[in-house]
């Protein structure tokens, strides 16, 4: 226990900084051949169980162990139901951001590095305490949340569980550049691909574990689509689809579950509405302490996941049973009911619907259809289309920086819908992203369906303006005769008290099957615009593809950039230079000096 003495002081050290109940950690100096040069924390409460269950907790970048225990829930969880505590923290020679090494291939194969270490620590505690072999979990956050993916896909006989929160599928990185990639805008490979490389991990065959995948869906650092295809990969490993079998509105969040053969529920999805990249804590309910990577969004992650590995007594969760309801009865229901039955009607029967934001269906919510829910989203008379007279649109808007209060803004408007065999969605924009103070701010408008992003527009240290509405077309094939969730957002943030904003005019919403004209006499738009391939593929199209969707290009055209290296200066208006970039990536610059401070940060590894 050399050093034992010098590791106590930083534990004391943490808990004056962070607050919590840190000193409970035990340091473990020896715990095995330790290849990945990690370093062992235990916690093992009074109340422990015989035999006892067991989660190895591992923190995110810029985190510690000490941090992530104490703000997280799963001490007092631990207390409340007698299981053992394992908490790994990164070294500094590993990794000088204090990230686990996610990304590389000598740190994520069974028997290698980090990922040896971290079952070794498992294994030194099932040799010093009673455990439960069947009763061993791990769960983590970002870097930590893709490092239980490696753990699952590697050691799946070690682990009965796991919950990814913000955090990645195994395998979707081998390289530092893949890991940028992975993050955003994602990788996406089907279910099949995602599953032969966790059966390629391990000679193992089954039965495979329980996975909670989490995220916040204004997730802007590891994108949500990564929640998706998290979900992809373990479903297919346990056999199923990822088609949910149940759909639940809780408190601020969605739950979505799928059931393998015999029922049983084998992975879980939380979407965490208006999240940004954290782990959810409910303070107030009396779960952890808001931290760095932390918030406090009234939801107990933590809770609900011991809930569904049933450390907490609870019954293994089985598809169609009502005791697994988030929400109240009265609200659920229907697979399809993601919001109040008064608001939801025939919600999934939208095979193809046009939406002028009129109140067509006179229920006086400005809403033709009904279904749909908002957060940041208002009615405005910015009108696209002049019938009917009556016609309107919607606004949403998102800021950070304001006040000096530097959390990320978000807003979110969205709706269940079921496609066609070709569905195509059209829509008419305007936009104003303002984000031109550090390389570290950042406005977005993102559209999604399920959670993957179909069509966007990004600045980073930019400046993007859309003063006349833009039609935008997008092919969903990927999507067809699927009951999807359509999902429009935006995104602001600023490191400094200097405000970014992100604004939204949208109208003329309509989901067709390819073929068809999505312009409808009743919406006053020209026919012969918005149903032209032309304007999905053109150069001359007002939204200007060369911006959106070439990927030889990975910065904005020259035609919207006044100077290639400079930061742009907002006009006297305020309406800025119009700097779109490329959705699917930073500019160049930006990127490149990404790669450049993170291979600074990984020196001497």
């Amino acid at each position: 226990m050399g050093r034992r003495s010098s590791l106590l002081g930083l534990l004391c050290v943490a808990a004056a900084l962070w607050g919590g109940r840190a000193d409970a950690l035990e340091p473990v100096d020896t715990f095995g051949s330790n290849p990945g040069a990690l370093e062992m924390f235990w916690y093992l409460p009074a109340t422990l169980q015989e035999p006892a269950p067991a989660v190895l907790l591992l923190h995110g970048c810029t985190q510690s162990a000490a941090a992530y225990d104490a703000e997280t829930g799963w001490e007092d969880l631990a207390d409340q139901h007698g299981f053992a505590l394992v908490v790994a923290q990164q070294t500094s020679a590993n990794n000088s951001n204090g990230c686990f090494n996610w990304f590389e291939p000598g740190d994520i194969a069974r028997g290698s590095g980090e990922a040896a270490s971290l079952a070794q620590m498992v294994e030194h505690l099932q040799a010093e305490v009673d455990v439960d072999p069947a009763q061993v979990f791990v769960t983590g956050l970002s870097a930590g949340g893709a490092m239980t993916a490696v753990m699952l896909a590697t050691y799946p006989d070690l682990f009965a569980g796991g919950a990814i929160v913000a955090g990645i599928p195994y395998a979707c990185a081998t390289s530092m550049i893949d890991a940028f990639t992975c993050m955003s805008p994602g990788q996406d490979m089907t279910p099949g691909q995602w599953g032969d490389l966790v059966r390629g991990a391990s000679t193992h065959t089954g039965p495979w574990p329980l996975v909670s995948v989490w995220h916040g869906d204004a997730d802007w650092t590891v994108l949500p689509a990564n929640a998706l295809e998290s979900v992809e990969q373990w479903t297919d490993v346990h056999g199923a689809d990822a088609v949910a079998d149940v759909e639940e509105a809780g408190a601020g969040y969605v739950r979505h579950a799928f059931g393998a053969a015999d029922g049983s529920v084998v992975v879980e999805r939380f979407i965490v509405s208006g999240m940004g990249h954290g782990v959810p804590v409910d303070p107030a309910g009396g779960c952890g302490a808001a931290g760095s990577f932390v918030l406090d969004v009234g939801v107990c992650s933590s809770e609900h996941i011991a809930s569904f590995w049933g450390l907490d007594g609870s019954e293994p969760d089985v598809v169609g049973d009502d005791d697994d309801d988030l929400v109240d009865d009265d609200d659920v229901g229907d697979d399809d009911d993601l919001v109040d039955d008064d608001d939801t009607g025939d919600v999934g029967d939208l095979v193809g619907f046009s939406e002028t934001f009129s109140d067509l269906d006179g229920d006086a919510d400005d809403y033709d259809n009904p279904g749909w829910s908002a957060t940041g989203f208002v009615s405005d008379a910015a009108n696209h289309s002049p019938v009917p007279a009556t016609s309107g649109s919607v606004l949403g808007g998102a800021t950070s920086g304001a006040d000096c209060e530097t959390t990320p803004g978000a807003a979110a408007l969205w709706r269940t819908v079921t496609l066609g065999s070709q569905p195509s969605l059209s829509y008419q924009r305007m936009l104003e992203l303002q984000a031109a103070v550090n390389i570290n701010s950042e406005a977005a408008f993102r559209v999604l369906v399920d959670g993957a992003v179909v069509d966007q527009e990004e600045v980073v240290f930019a400046q993007h303006s859309e003063s006349a509405w833009t039609e935008r077309v997008v092919d969903l094939a990927d999507f067809a005769d699927a009951e999807v969730e359509l999902r429009f957002e935006l995104h602001a943030l600023s490191t400094v008290c200097i405000e970014v904003t992100a604004d939204a005019w949208l109208d003329d919403v309509q989901l067709v099957e390819l073929g068809e004209d999505p312009g409808d006499d009743d919406d006053g738009a020209d026919d012969d615009d918005v149903g032209d391939d032309d304007d999905a593929g053109d150069d001359d199209d007002s939204s200007d593809d060369d911006d959106a969707e070439d990927d030889d290009d990975a910065s904005s055209d020259d035609d919207d950039v006044s100077d290639d290296d400079a930061p742009p200066e907002a006009d006297s208006d305020g309406a800025g230079c119009g700097c779109a970039v490329q959705p699917v990536a930073s500019p160049t610059w930006a990127w490149a000096l990404s790669l450049v401070i993170l291979a600074w940060r990984r020196r001497g590894r």
